[in-house]
């Protein structure tokens, strides 16, 4: 999937008060039901805590999974489901609580909002 033609690549910015150098990248396929999130440059998750990253597609939020990234600030997820066949509205990485959300609550970290590239 990452290096076929149609794949797609979304880059996720560092929030406010974010290192600028933090970063996320989203890919996936057309009619794929699979995505791969990779983490890049971010700081160790605070005790208890973790980076959680998910999707929203319309109203509907798909968990992509959490991760502790390693010493270097890299991690990857990679996710499968149907409504991941089709291009997400917003994508967003968020530090949550040990055990993750359905939805995402804690605060951004990076994202990636369709909206943005229509303006």
């Amino acid at each position: 999937m990452l290096t076929a033609s149609d794949s797609e690549a979304l880059r996720l910015s560092a929030a406010a008060g974010v290192p600028e150098k933090t970063h996320g990248v989203y890919r996936s396929r057309p009619g794929a039901p699979m995505a791969v999130m990779t983490f890049s440059n971010f700081a160790p998750a605070p005790p208890g805590r973790v980076y959680q990253a998910g999707a929203r597609h319309g109203a509907v939020w798909v968990s992509l999974g959490t991760a502790l990234p390693d010493s270097a600030g890299r991690a990857r997820l990679i996710a499968e489901g149907t409504p991941l066949a089709s291009r997400p509205d917003f994508v967003e990485g968020t530090m949550e609580p040990a055990g993750g959300n359905a939805s995402p609550r804690g605060p951004v970290v990076v994202s990636w909002d369709k909206l943005r590239l229509e303006r």
